[in-house]
């Protein structure tokens, strides 16, 4: 009877692996300091920064390391938190302003807390909630993003290394390479393309930008380290409880090509980072049990490497029958044949099949400026198609897709492109959770070999 038990509870423990465990990771953290080291934080928000790596930034200087972190944007468009903290609704622009510099105070003080000095703190001072919507349109000689809210279009705040830039992707870009070439990191912290929140998308785009225009000059190259802040029904358990851990997300499929590290951080060390989340006044003010809910037993990291998109017969980008790529189901998929980039995006609701559907295409080439390359965007709308390139309208008629039943095909010329050497991907639908495939950024590596004599699509 007893060896009948143990067999079956073997079974329930294999099925449980298999349909997706919430631990998967070493026991023993890869991520190691010493004094050598340079870490480099980018928050988005001050607190993004206490949240995801409060433990780790303690043991990153008692072992030595030089730290600085450097926040994107002071986070002023919380609402909430002002009524809450402030007892008083935002309405004019001198009110957001004034919340930015409160919030730059609370992280001042939070750093402090963790042994980290204002001279190594760095506010960039850009739009709150603005940061993709700049990503996604406002390159080069384009109109500067402007913020709904506050009607700003350049950085406000008067002790910003930013002063006075315009809402640009440029700008941004060029503030990230001037922090990392002067400072040389041998560790980047920065939020992740699979984040839920926007900002936290677009800061880690820009970091990727920038680190790909360093290359050359950085010596070593940087470790980077991505964490997440905003995730369906995550943390598990939203209060505070020191003595658990951290899980992964939920809507990251853990069989997709991310390695996970947990960071396991002393009793002592949560206690600190848990002071040092505190010290966000305004936030605990309405949003207490969320934000202390991460002060735990540990803390994740995920390394999400580039893909490589392979040139693959025409026939099989096309996406005739018999010659799918592997993959799940539901997988949106990156292919180039010989002139094209062939994407694949399965519908997986009725609301994708009545077209709303928006899918970004970005180029990157080395050697060319960053804001002169494309940026497509397209929009499915009903049986429409309309694509625009940043602020701009596009048109080629190579340019092709294809709506049957149960997904979209678009094929896009490659000079359209601009022989690209990394694309920037992102496909949204109506879909409410997020996944590696919908609503995240995915960074692809397109290969330069020969591939077939092109056919056409249709």
């Amino acid at each position: 009877m007893f060896k009948k038990f143990k067999k079956i509870l073997a079974i329930f423990l294999f099925f449980g692996l298999l349909t997706g465990p919430d631990k998967l990771w070493a026991d023993d953290s890869q991520i190691a300091f010493s004094s050598s080291d340079r870490i480099l934080v980018i928050a988005p928000h001050p607190d993004d920064e206490s949240l995801g790596l409060g433990g780790t930034l303690q043991r990153a200087v008692s072992a030595g390391a030089q730290v600085k972190v450097l926040y994107v944007t002071n986070g002023e468009l919380n609402e909430v938190a002002s009524i809450f903290y402030r007892k008083r609704p935002l309405f004019l622009k001198s009110d957001f302003i004034k919340n930015g510099l409160i919030r730059k105070k609370e992280s001042i003080n939070a750093m402090g807390m963790l042994g980290i000095g204002e001279d190594n703190l760095t506010f960039l001072g850009y739009p709150d909630g603005g940061m993709l919507g700049i990503w996604v349109k406002c390159w080069g000689k384009s109109k500067p993003f402007r913020s709904f809210f506050t009607r700003l279009n350049k950085v406000p705040y008067k002790e910003s290394l930013s002063l006075g830039n315009y809402y640009r992707g440029d700008e941004v870009v060029r503030d990230f390479e001037k922090a990392i070439l002067s400072f040389q990191p041998t560790h980047v912290f920065v939020t992740a393309p699979f984040d839920l929140n926007q900002d936290h998308q677009a800061t880690y785009l820009y970091f990727q930008v920038a680190l790909m225009n360093l290359n050359d000059q950085l010596n070593p190259v940087p470790q980077v380290h991505l964490y997440v802040i905003h995730a369906h029904q995550w943390p598990k358990d939203k209060k505070f409880l020191p003595n658990e851990e951290l899980s992964i997300p939920k809507h990251i499929d853990w069989k997709a090509d991310v390695n996970w590290d947990a960071f396991s951080l002393s009793s002592e060390e949560t206690a600190k980072k848990s002071d040092a989340i505190l010290k966000y006044k305004s936030q605990i003010s309405y949003n207490r049990n969320f934000l202390m809910s991460f002060a735990r037993k540990n803390e994740l990291f995920a390394d999400y490497p580039q893909e490589m998109v392979k040139p693959v017969h025409t026939e099989q980008a096309a996406g005739r029958p018999g010659h799918e790529k592997a993959g799940q189901p539901g997988d949106v998929t990156y292919e180039i044949d010989d002139k094209f980039l062939i994407i694949k995006v399965p519908f997986s609701s009725s609301l994708d099949e009545m077209g709303l559907l928006t899918a970004y295409v970005f180029s990157y080439r080395k050697g060319f400026m960053f804001s002169d390359m494309p940026k497509l965007t397209f929009k499915l709308f009903g049986n429409k198609m309309f694509v625009r390139d940043g602020s701009k309208s596009f048109y080629d008629r190579e340019l092709i897709y294809l709506i049957e039943r149960n997904r979209v095909l678009i094929r896009i010329p490659l000079k359209d492109l601009k022989d690209p050497d990394f694309l920037f991907v992102s496909t949204r639908n109506a879909k409410e959770d997020m996944t590696l495939d919908f609503g995240s950024w995915r960074l692809l590596e397109v290969s330069k070999s020969p591939g077939n004599p092109n056919k056409a699509l249709l």
